[in-house]
């Protein structure tokens, strides 16, 4: 499987919408089974943490006074769980999990906007938004050119009718 990079897919070619619309389906799932493993790899840290948690406080409950050198208050048991190297190594590793799922997430949203922003181009394009300019039409000169030339048509035929009346 391709690396993912959302800076590169998030991208639209405005001069490929179609290609842009065939692969946009193809991206939203690629990029929703990424976040799906993102959370599930998340869910499974935070377990890792949880089960760290449980057994530092049961080792504490089982020896307060060999591991904390007296009683074991909740204060105490906290401060000890807390910093423990494998705790911290697992919280670590929750937290990275969650940054990635959460970077799923935006991409997500990104291609969520990017649907819509395909959307709006093709509606321009059907509008001929990207149509090459033309130039104003000048209604006056277009009047004028049409009297002139029902004036000249008029004139052709009075001179069609004469002819035909002094026709043998």
């Amino acid at each position: 499987m391709t690396p993912l990079d959302i800076d590169i897919d998030k991208q639209i070619d405005p001069h490929a919408l179609d290609t842009c619309w065939l692969e946009q389906a193809n991206l939203v799932g690629t990029y929703g089974r990424a976040y799906a493993k993102a959370v599930q790899e998340a869910e499974r840290a935070d377990e890792l943490v949880k089960g760290t948690r449980s057994r530092l406080i049961l080792r504490v409950r089982k020896d307060p006074d060999g591991i904390l050198g007296m009683k074991a208050t909740d204060a105490l048991v906290e401060a000890y769980y807390r910093d423990h190297p494998d705790y911290i190594a697992a919280k670590v590793t929750a937290i990275a999990a969650w940054g990635e799922a959460r970077e799923l997430e935006y991409a997500l949203k990104a291609l969520h906007d990017r649907r819509v922003a395909l959307e709006n181009l093709v509606t321009l394009l059907g509008r001929d938004y990207f149509a090459a300019p033309r130039s104003p039409r000048d209604l006056g000169h277009e009047w004028e050119q049409k009297a002139a030339h029902e004036k000249a048509s008029e004139a052709i035929k009075q001179h069609t009718q004469r002819r035909r009346r002094q026709a043998p």
